[in-house]
């Protein structure tokens, strides 16, 4: 007797299968993948990428791997997590090896060029009418997750560092800034963002290793060609500003606005949830919001903010600040956001201050890089530069500059070491004060290891 396919008999029975779409369990919740084609009609910018070659869903599948932690461990990783590394968190090792399946999935992912994370919702319901909040709820799952990659990465390379392996230590926490760089700049800012802070979180591990190891001049070579394929890689702000438009302007519709209106009280609106949702389903709402202009100055807006992102930092954080002051009614050139459409300026974010999450990001990957060329001249010459343009073109190809202002990064001989700076977020020059500052410190003469 033959075994008949459940396709071969949906067929001949008239039916049509549709096929449940990919899930992920995160965090004990299980989440699915909305349909990519859904997501293009409402306007996100999505690419047809096989999910072997799609680093977004690898990351996916790496942080389904993250094991749980151990309720008697959990004291010692928590403080572990939040600061330095002691004798006694030995016992924090097996935990930390069980996950090396998940770190190498890791690994894996950030080599490939293609990145999208899958969007996720809570249902397989491929009807997006009937998940009128996903775009504000379904990135969120993952976000905790991936930043506390970050911060078991770190707590591996701390462990290998102990264990008298620095080498080791130093790939755990570059992998750790290259994971944050991978995931910047891809999806929402929101997404930027956790990017940025587990960039940071690499950037602070890799600062003090690179000041205080002595290691051999291959062991700097390699760490830094590692740093210039992520500066090579690293994408500006735009494509996470072309996904808030859509989002943006999914949200301010009445429909959704409706759905979102019990989240609230009713606040603002006719008094109570029901009553909310009821005005803003009715023909005065379409009425008093008018759909057409608050899609109109959207638009406009998240184009400028677009096009901020794609000039050099320092004149993009001009422009992003520019674009503030409007949302602000403090004029400037960008497109005007009228004073009755509050709903937008309440969602639309502070662009200036992410704008400047970004080329401080930045100034710290340059400062990194800057740091190990100086690293590496100082093995060479058994002294460090005088200056930074010695390091040309034998060390660093070429000096970049500090992205705050377009001029070049600060130095200065300090003693038997010396001082990197950038002059950070207030785009002043504060001498290196790491309060104000994008700055490296090294207080020793180079060390005399061989070649």
């Amino acid at each position: 007797m033959r075994v008949v396919s459940a396709v071969v008999l949906a067929f001949l029975c008239g039916m049509t299968l549709a096929a449940e779409p990919a899930s992920y369990v995160i965090d004990g919740k299980r989440y699915y993948a909305v349909d990519e084609e859904a997501l293009k009609k409402i306007g996100l910018p999505r690419q047809d990428i096989p999910d072997e070659k799609n680093g977004g869903t690898l990351l996916f599948r790496a942080i389904e791997m993250m094991p749980a932690e151990p309720q008697e461990l959990k004291g010692p990783i928590e403080q572990a997590m939040s600061g330095p590394w002691r004798a006694d968190f030995e016992r924090l090792e097996p935990w930390l090896d069980e996950h090396d399946a998940m770190f190498a999935m890791i690994r894996k992912a950030v080599s490939l060029p293609d990145c999208q994370f899958p969007v996720l919702a809570r249902t397989p319901d491929p009807d997006l009418a009937n998940q009128p909040m996903f775009l504000y709820a379904v990135l969120l799952p993952h976000l905790a997750q991936l930043r506390q990659v970050a911060r078991i990465g770190r707590l591996r390379g701390l462990a290998a560092e102990h264990a008298g392996e620095p080498v080791s230590g130093l790939d755990e926490h570059e992998l750790v800034l290259e994971f944050g760089d991978y995931i910047t700049g891809r999806d929402f800012i929101i997404t930027d963002l956790v990017g940025i802070v587990c960039k940071a979180i690499g950037s602070k591990e890799l600062s003090r290793c690179i000041v205080s190891s002595d290691l051999q001049a291959g062991a700097w070579e390699k760490l830094a060609k590692r740093l210039d394929t992520v500066r090579s890689n690293r994408r500006n702000w735009s494509r996470a500003i072309l996904f808030e438009k859509v989002a943006c302007i999914q949200a301010s519709s009445p429909g959704v606005l409706a759905q979102a209106a019990p989240l609230f009280g009713g606040r603002g609106l006719p008094a109570g949830g029901k009553a909310a949702r009821a005005f803003l389903k009715s023909r005065a709402a379409r009425i008093l919001l008018p759909d057409r202009t608050i899609k109109a100055e959207i638009t406009a807006y998240y184009d400028g903010v677009a096009d901020a992102a794609k000039l050099p930092p320092w004149r993009g954080l001009d422009a992003a600040e520019k674009l503030q002051q409007t949302i602000a009614g403090k004029g400037g050139d960008a497109p005007e956001i009228s004073e009755w459409n509050v709903f937008v300026r309440m969602v639309i974010p502070a662009v200036s201050r992410f704008a400047e999450q970004h080329v401080n990001s930045l100034a710290q990957l340059d400062a990194l890089r800057i740091a190990v060329a100086l690293r590496r001249y100082g093995v060479a010459h058994a002294r460090w530069p005088e200056r930074l343009e010695n390091l040309e073109p034998a060390w660093l190809k070429n000096l970049p500059p500090d992205p705050f202002t377009g001029n070049p990064y600060n130095y200065e001989r300090k003693g038997d070491g010396w001082r990197l700076w950038s002059v950070g977020r207030n785009r002043k020059d504060d001498r290196g004060d790491p309060k104000e500052d994008v700055t490296v410190s090294c207080d020793r003469q180079p060390g005399r290891v061989k070649p």
